[in-house]
């Protein structure tokens, strides 16, 4: 910040107006010259040159006005460096580094700017993790519907107990797209992912994991992986049921792709006292131990699935941020490389 304005921000008097250290430099710059005259008169008491007063007084006043002018436009160094941070910000998405500690208009200028511009870059990365969420967690149901579909359709000698089996499953996928398009909608009418109050009901967990399973278990077919759900009760906690079970579904979509054919994925759920902890667990390809934040990070591309399944990184970005509006963590560790992953949710009961 320019020296001049700091300066003069120290003095106590001049610390929180703006106006006043305009004002006082002004001040300053008119009686300049009048202190330039009283001091000639001092040194010459008498028989002084008219003309020598009238060069006196023009000197002291182009060199007061020279000063004052200079140091005027020094003070409007705030503003100049604010007009550029929203100039930076517009042209290249630059996020500010203003001063915060001034105290005077200037000063509160400048942390209006940088919480405006922080807070709508953060609306801007909310608008971007609802494109990423909406495009994300709508493909699974889609791909189920158009797997169930295909599987109807092209199975002439299927039993009316299997034909029957797939339409309720596609009746199921149908109705999970609608509860998760109805939650879509609400969230951007609120017009961020974080979860109010009003989101949570008490739900039961073990609803929403059952449900999450059925939803991949054609994923999971593929690749012949069974997935094992243990829990001797039932357990309810306050969450977002559509959102809490597209968690479930990011992990355990993320767990079969990356594990190998054949393998198991296991989910057990575990009463804690002040809430629970949802498991899951795979023997897959696992990951550096010093990775597990990593990959939460948003769109950090990982290696591919075990059958070549392609990863964004968006899933578990969006799961953590699920679980953080829901006053939970969400954590992975993994002993390293082809040594399988855990992924624990631990969600508080209120």
């Amino acid at each position: 910040m320019n020296r001049i304005y700091s300066a003069l921000s120290n003095i106590k008097f001049l610390r929180n107006s703006y106006t006043s250290k305009f004002l006082f430099i002004a001040f300053l710059g008119i009686h300049i010259p009048l202190l330039g005259l009283i001091g000639l008169i001092i040194l010459h008491s008498q028989n002084i040159p008219p003309l020598y007063v009238f060069v006196t007084a023009l000197i002291f006043t182009l060199l007061a006005t020279a000063v004052t002018l200079y140091i005027l436009n020094s003070l409007l160094y705030p503003l100049k460096q604010s007009k550029k941070t929203l100039e930076d910000f517009l042209n290249n998405r630059t996020l500010p580094a203003l001063p915060l500690n001034y105290t005077d208009e200037a000063g509160i200028l400048m942390q209006n700017i940088y919480l405006a511009l922080t807070e709508l870059e953060r609306r801007i990365e909310e608008k971007k993790d609802l494109t990423r969420f909406i495009s994300h967690d709508l493909r699974l149901p889609l791909l189920n519907l158009k797997i169930f579909s295909s599987e109807l359709a092209d199975s002439e000698t299927m039993s009316p107990e299997k034909s029957k089996k797939l339409a309720s499953m596609i009746a199921k996928c149908a109705n999970e797209q609608e509860v998760l398009l109805e939650k879509v909608i609400e969230i951007l009418d609120y017009d961020s992912l974080d979860i109010l109050s009003d989101h949570l009901q008490i739900t039961n967990i073990n609803h929403l994991i059952e449900s999450s399973i059925d939803s991949v278990q054609s994923t999971a077919g593929k690749k012949n992986i069974d997935i094992v759900f243990n829990s001797a009760k039932s357990h309810s906690v306050k969450a977002s049921p559509a959102l809490f079970t597209q968690v479930i579904k990011n992990i355990l979509t993320n767990s079969i792709k990356f594990s190998y054919p054949g393998s198991v994925v296991q989910v057990n759920i575990i009463q804690q006292t002040n809430g629970i902890d949802i498991i899951i667990t795979d023997d897959g390809v696992g990951f550096d131990p010093s990775h597990s934040e990593r990959i939460f990070e948003r769109l950090t591309k990982g290696q591919t699935g075990t059958a070549g399944e392609p990863s964004t990184g968006v899933g578990l970005y969006l799961s953590r941020k699920i679980i953080d509006g829901h006053k939970g963590t969400l954590t992975a560790k993994s002993a390293g490389i082809g040594k399988g992953a855990t992924f624990l949710v631990s969600i508080p009961r209120n």
